[in-house]
C-alpha cells in the first residue's frame, strides 16, 4: 500500500499492488512493498521477498510507469548478477538511479554499487559493466549511501572498522585525490560508522553512530573538506555528538540552508522505552 497526502496533509485513497505489481482492490494490501525514491516526479516502489527484490515506478498519479523498464518490474538481481541480495537501498542523484547493498553469489558476499538510467536501463559505461565492487578499494561491513557532486563524482558512505567513504570519478573509476588514494576513514570519538551523506555549499557532511561497546551509544555529524580533509572549523574539531539519554539510532537528515535537521531513535531503559527526537545543528559554524 502507498498512502497519499496533499500538501495540506489531506489523505488521499491508498493504492495498492500484487506481487507482480499490478494494481489490486483498495481493500487488499501488499505487504511487502514499501516506497523509495523519488525521480523525475515519479515515486519508486521497491519489492522486497526471499530470491528476487525488484524496483517499479508510479507517475505522479499513481499509476504504474509504463516507459520503466520496458512495461516490467526490473529485477536487481539481474542487474549484478548475483543469487540473492541480502541489503539493499535505492538512491536517485541527478537522473541516475544506484542501487547499493550486498549481494550473494557462490557463498560470497560482496558490496556493490550499480548505476542504471531513470528508464531502468544499467549504465554500463560505469565502473566494470554498469557495477563497482567497493570491496575492492577497502574494508565494508556494509554500504549505506551514495552521492552525487555538482561535478559527476560520487562519494560513498558505509562502514568496516570505522566509518568509510569514498569518491568515484563519474565513470565509476576510484578517485586517488580524496582522501588517501580514494578513502577516508573516520573515527568521531568512538568506533563510527557512516549512515548519510549530503554535501553543502562544497562541504561533505555525513551523520553516522558511535559506540564505545559499552555506555556511549550515540549519533555524530562530521564535516570534510571537498578533498576529504577534516574541516575542523566544525565544532573545533570537525564533528559534533548528540547525547541523550539512552542508545540513540539515526533515522534521517533533512537540510534547510544552513539547517541541519536530524531525526533519531532512542531506547531507553523504561517502561515506554521506544521514543523518537528531533535536534537541529547549524552547518556554518
Amino acid at each position: 500500500m502507498v498512502p497519499r497526502f496533499d500538501i495540506d496533509n489531506n489523505h488521499y485513497s491508498p493504492i495498492f499492488f500484487n506481487h507482480k505489481g499490478d494494481l489490486l482492490e483498495l481493500n487488499k494490501s501488499a505487504t511487502d512493498f514499501y516506497t523509495g525514491i523519488i525521480i523525475d516526479g515519479r515515486s519508486s516502489l521497491l519489492k522486497a521477498s526471499s530470491g528476487e527484490n525488484s524496483l517499479l515506478f508510479l507517475d505522479k498519479n499513481g499509476n504504474l510507469d509504463n516507459s520503466f523498464n520496458n512495461d516490467s518490474p526490473l529485477i536487481l538481481e539481474d542487474i549484478v548478477k548475483c543469487t540473492g541480495l541480502d541489503y539493499f537501498k535505492v538512491c536517485a542523484q541527478n537522473n541516475n538511479i544506484y542501487l547499493i547493498g550486498s549481494s550473494r553469489l557462490n557463498n560470497c558476499n560482496k558490496k556493490i554499487i550499480a548505476r542504471y538510467l531513470g528508464n531502468g536501463a544499467l549504465d554500463t559505461s560505469f565502473g566494470k559493466s554498469g557495477v563497482i565492487y567497493v570491496e575492492d578499494y577497502a574494508p565494508f561491513l556494509k554500504v549505506t549511501d551514495v552521492i552525487e557532486q555538482e561535478d559527476g563524482r560520487i562519494i560513498v558512505g558505509g562502514y568496516g572498522n570505522e566509518a568509510n567513504l569514498i569518491r568515484f570519478k563519474a565513470e565509476g573509476f576510484i578517485d586517488n585525490s580524496f582522501g588517501e588514494n580514494g578513502v577516508i576513514q573516520f573515527r568521531a570519538d568512538y568506533r563510527s560508522t557512516c549512515e548519510q551523506i549530503a554535501i553543502i555549499n562544497g562541504d561533505i557532511l555525513f551523520v553516522g553512530h558511535q559506540s564505545s561497546g559499552n555506555d556511549v551509544n550515540n549519533v555524530f555529524v562530521a564535516r570534510l573538506k571537498i578533498d576529504g580533509e577534516t574541516d575542523e572549523d566544525f565544532y573545533g574539531e570537525g564533528h559534533f555528538s548528540i547525547s541523550i539519554k539512552g542508545k540513540i539510532h539515526f533515522k534521517n537528515m533533512l537540510i534547510d540552508e544552513n539547517k541541519i535537521t536530524i531525526l533519531c531513535h532512542i531506547d531507553v531503559d523504561a517502561p515506554l522505552h521506544n521514543k523518537a527526537a528531533m535536534t537541529r545543528i547549524i552547518h556554518n559554524v
